[in-house]
């Protein structure tokens, strides 16, 4: 029973990571478009 509940936390542990990696990408790709922002309405 252990050994199970070792495996679901493993795998709980690897989609949180993969999210928030995921996120983090997100956030990375955004953060060019929105400092640009700015520079286009000063014109």
């Amino acid at each position: 029973m252990i050994a199970a509940c070792t495996a679901l936390d493993h795998t709980a542990n690897q989609i949180k990571l993969r999210l928030a990696a995921g996120f983090r990408a997100a956030l990375i790709k955004k953060t060019p478009s929105v400092a640009y922002t700015p520079t286009i309405i000063k014109k």
